[in-house]
């Protein structure tokens, strides 16, 4: 079975999970891939281009590029992708649920541009982007309405996550909770006060300060 996070794009093999994933591509090969994804509409490919070549100080033309195709990057991605180390691991073992992320049109202008939708399921993702596209009983109405594509390089951790229903929903929380850090909006079920003590530690103690602060300013 192909790994989400491993995608070919104008010929080259990239494997979306690393920090940067074309930084072993020369410029040009960069701009092969900007416009392979252009061509696509692929926002996140188009949004992980540009943050490459602006990490190597030639991203000018890159960007009028995109403008003049009417695609706006994705100005947080870089950002949340570097979030996700803040996660602990799953199991290797008994483990045959996915998590995914959907890239969306946000809610409110207040919010910018995109937001993210986050869920978790026993199908593959892209097959489970495809039911909520589809509509139906099992789909969720706000992806079918404002969803456009997979995120690959935050459908973190990029193979499966405990399968069970309980379990599987703590790990689509990890998942939200981490990319609520840089993520303006992000929709979709959590319960971090569900947690267990010993899950996700890091990522807990940071929601619980953040809860406390967000009650202090409510009292106030």
């Amino acid at each position: 079975m192909a790994k989400i996070n491993i995608v070919e794009v104008a010929g080259f093999s990239l494997d979306l999970a690393t920090e940067w994933p074309l930084e072993r591509l020369v410029r040009n090969q960069v701009s092969e891939c900007l416009d392979a994804a252009m061509e696509a509409r692929d926002v996140e490919m188009v949004t992980l281009a540009l943050n490459d070549l602006d990490r190597r100080g030639r991203a000018k033309f890159a960007h009028r590029k995109a403008r003049r195709a009417g695609i706006a990057p994705i100005t947080w991605l870089q950002q949340a992708k570097s979030d996700l180390r803040k996660l602990e691991q799953p199991p290797i073992n008994r483990s045959n649920g996915h998590l995914y992320a959907v890239l969306m049109e946000s809610p409110s202008e207040r919010l910018g541009r995109y937001s993210v939708y986050v869920g978790a399921t026993y199908r593959r993702p892209e097959n489970r982007l495809e039911q909520h596209l589809a509509g139906g009983r099992l789909a969720s109405r706000k992806v079918r309405r404002r969803g456009s594509q997979l995120l690959k390089s935050l459908c973190w951790p990029w193979r499966t996550v405990p399968g069970k229903k309980l379990e599987r929903l703590d790990w689509e929380s990890a998942l939200h909770e981490c990319l609520a850090i840089s993520v303006p909006k992000v929709e979709g079920d959590s319960h971090p006060e569900k947690w267990s003590d010993d899950f996700q530690k890091e990522l807990s103690g940071e929601w619980k300060i953040l809860t406390q602060k967000y009650q202090l300013g409510g009292a106030s």
